[in-house]
Formats: structure tokens, sequence, C-alpha cells
């Protein structure tokens, strides 16, 4: 049940997401005044998803099991920011200061993907038979890798 609903909720955010590119407004001119806002509060909202992005690269790092979540929100985000940087390079929207203001965000993509295969090949290395623990002899009846039923002793012991 949780896992629809947060499925409906990130429905929404998408939807949110697609009518901001669409054009809606979404208080972005002040109610009676004329123009638009300073702009003030799109830098904080570009500040918040930058401390995002940078506390969950350090959380990868800490935690490697979680980098391919962090991989994919960071590969989503560098994404669509990517082809907002050559729509706005394009119009002469944006500076060279604030291109490369975005440097960690990709340079951070590519070493979360590294700790996340480097776990991968360091699970399948130590899953792998015959490359650790070949000096193991194992009771008759027993046999390498993951158990697939109840757990018995191998020798059939009460114990």
């Amino acid at each position: 049940m949780v896992r629809c609903a947060l499925v409906g909720v990130g429905v929404a955010q998408i939807a949110v997401a697609i009518a901001q590119i669409s054009g809606v407004n979404f208080g972005m001119v002040a109610a009676g005044k004329q123009g638009a806002m300073t702009g003030a509060h799109l830098l904080n909202e570009s500040t918040a998803w930058s401390l995002a992005l940078g506390c969950g690269m350090v959380v990868a790092a800490i935690w490697p099991g979680l980098a391919l979540g962090v991989a994919t929100v960071l590969g989503v985000f560098t994404a669509v920011l990517a082809g907002y940087v050559v729509s706005d390079v394009w119009a002469g929207q944006v500076t060279a200061a604030r291109i490369a203001s975005h440097t960690p965000a990709i340079v951070g993509l590519v070493l979360v993907l590294l700790v996340y295969w480097e776990r991968v090949r360091d699970r399948r290395v130590a899953r792998a038979p015959g490359v650790a623990g070949e000096d193991i002899v194992l009771p008759a009846g027993a046999s390498r890798g993951r158990r697939r039923g109840h757990v018995r002793p191998v020798d059939h012991s009460a114990a």
C-alpha cells in the first residue's frame, strides 16, 4: 500500500514538472504585481537540490548499497539539466561560471556509478565458486553456494 502511494506521489511530482516545463504559472508572478519574481526562490530551490545531491553522494560513498538509488536520481537530474543548459546557452541566458557550477553533479554521477559497479563486482567475486574458500573441505552432502531449503544440519544430528 505504501509503495502504491509512493507511485502516486511520484506521478504527481512528475506532473508538476511537466506543467512547469509547459509554462503553467506556479506562482512565479507575484499576485497583484507586475513582472516575474526576483528569482530568489528559484535560487533557493536550486540550492536545496545542490545540498540534497551532495549529501546523497556522501551517503553513497559511506554506504555503497545506496549508490544505485543516488545514481538514479543524479542521472535523471543531470540529463534534464543538460537539456536546459543547452537550451539556455542557445538563448544566451546562462554564463560560463554557472555552467561550470554543474561540474560536481556530472563528476558525482560518474563516481557514484563507479561505486555501484565496484560494489556489484565485489559481491560477484565473493560469490563466485572456486574463487574464495577453495581450501575448505565440505562435509558429505553439503554444497557451496546459497541454500535453498530449510536449514538442517548436514550430518543430520539433533544439535
